[in-house]
C-alpha cells in the first residue's frame, strides 16, 4: 500500500501517518467487500447461464411469445466462465480476511 502513501505526498496539504494508516484500512475492508459481491455477482451469473440456454428451449417451443423475448434480453449470454470467478474471488476473501481483520482489531 505504498502507493497510497506516495500518492497523498503528492498532494498539497499534509497528511498525518494516523490518517494515511485510516485510510489503508478502510481500502482493505472495502477490498474484501469487493470480493464477496463479485463472488456472488459470478455465482449469480451461473444461474442465469442456465436460464439464458431454458430461455433459448423455450422461445424455439413458443416463439411468438413477447415475455420470452423479455427475458432474453435481460438474461447475461456472454461466453464466460462465472462459476470459476466466483470461486477465485471467495477464495482472495477468505485469503485475506483473517489478516485484515485480525490486524484491524488488535489495535
Amino acid at each position: 500500500m505504498n502507493s497510497v502513501s506516495d500518492s497523498l505526498q503528492s498532494l498539497p496539504g499534509e497528511e498525518s501517518e494516523v490518517e494515511v494508516e485510516n485510510l489503508i484500512k478502510s481500502i482493505e475492508k472495502y477490498t474484501l467487500a469487493s470480493h464477496l459481491v463479485w463472488g456472488l455477482w459470478g455465482i449469480i451469473s451461473v444461474g442465469s447461464s442456465y436460464l439464458q440456454t431454458r430461455i433459448a428451449c423455450m422461445h424455439a417451443i413458443h416463439s411468438s411469445k413477447s415475455h420470452i423475448l423479455w427475458l432474453q434480453d435481460h438474461v447475461n449470454d456472454i461466453d464466460f466462465d462465472y462459476k470459476e470467478y466466483a470461486r477465485q474471488r471467495f477464495e482472495q476473501y477468505w485469503l485475506k480476511k483473517p489478516t485484515i481483520l485480525t490486524s484491524q482489531t488488535a489495535e
